[in-house]
Parts: structure tokens; sequence; C-alpha cells
């Protein structure tokens, strides 16, 4: 786990909701650990030592003597010890993470840097006026593909047929990002219908 991608997890974007911001402070309390290192001394020698936490509790260890260790290679140790623990809070905020949460603290940042101002402006309200406020508490891993159709079936008679094709759109680039960061096993809206509602079949004929 790189120190770029444990930010991109931990940092919360400006602008969100407050219990975007309430998640936001619940997942920081997982940290990713960078441990600690000191010199203790033993029968005269000094000797590098290794602390840490594990599960709230705290862990030490020696590692070695400072004579034949650099510094370097002490980090190093201490990097491997606490990778497995490091990988572990990754896949616990992974499984947590809302929709909201999602889109606030991950896909808005990556896609708001791609975006002219006046498209990134456009492209934020509307994803959190329409699909923030009917997926954003949901777990990202929970929802589905029927979910995601039923949604977009109830936006049609009030949004029409473009905004409708924009919110798929955007759902799949969502969920992409979402299985590229590892957030989801699958990308549910990959396979979203094309077909026209009812309402819109009667609008054309009428």
């Amino acid at each position: 786990m790189s120190a770029k991608h444990s930010v991109k997890i931990s940092v919360l974007c400006t602008g969100g909701s407050p219990m975007t911001r309430k998640r936001g402070k619940q997942m920081r309390r997982k940290r990713f650990q960078r441990g600690c290192l000191t010199t203790r001394k033993r029968n005269g020698k000094n000797y590098w030592f290794a602390l840490w936490r594990e599960e709230g509790r705290p862990k030490s260890k020696e590692l070695g003597l400072c004579s034949k260790m650099s510094r370097i290679s002490a980090e190093s140790i201490l990097q491997e010890i606490l990778k497995p623990i490091n990988e572990g809070v990754e896949q616990a905020i992974s499984k947590e993470m809302t929709f909201e949460s999602f889109v606030e603290l991950t896909y808005l940042p990556v896609f708001q840097q791609k975006w002219k101002d006046s498209t990134a402006m456009t492209e934020t309200h509307r994803i959190r006026f329409h699909l923030v406020r009917a997926l954003g508490e949901q777990r990202m891993r929970a929802i589905t593909r029927e979910q995601l159709q039923a949604l977009l079936k109830s936006k049609a008679p009030d949004s029409g047929r473009s905004m409708v094709d924009h919110m798929r759109f955007r759902l799949r680039s969502i969920f992409k990002l979402a299985k590229a960061e590892g957030v989801v096993d699958r990308n549910p809206a990959e396979s979203l219908s094309h077909r026209r509602t009812a309402s819109n079949h009667v609008s054309a004929v009428s």
C-alpha cells in the first residue's frame, strides 16, 4: 500500500454533506500505520526497536544491533511487519464504504481534476442531486443492477431520456472506478438497460 493511496482513501473532499464528513472521520480512525523505530540499550549495546499497534494493543519487537543494521534496513523490516496489518485496514474500509463515501472521497476528487471548471460544477451537482440522494447510505458492495435499473426508471418521467442516459453513463463510470480501486468485485451498472420506459413510449407515439 503506497502512501499516496492511503492518503486518497482518508482525505475528505471539501463540499461534501455533513453525513459524508461524519463517515470520513470514522474511516480516518482506521489509519494506515507507519509504526515507530527507536533504539534501546541492552548489555551495553544499542538495538533497533520497532513499535506499532495491533487491534488497539501496543506491540514491539527487537530488530537487531544498530552496529550491524542500518536505519534503512530496520525501517524496511518494520514496514514488512506492518504490511499485513495495513492491508487488513484497506479491506475493511473498502467493505464498509457507502456510495456517498466513495463518490465524495474518491470519484469526485479523481474526475474533478480532469473536468473543466464549468463541467465540474455541473457534473458534481448532478451526481449529488440524482445519484447520491438516492444511493448515498447504501454500501457499494450491496448495490445491485436491479436497484440501479429501478432508480433510472423512477427518474425517467421527470428527468427525460437524455438525463437518464447520462445518469446511466455516470453510474457505469462510478462503479468502473470502484472496481479498479478494489471497492467492489463487479460493476452492477455495466448491463443497465437502454430500453425506453412505458411513459417515454407513449409520449413518442402520441
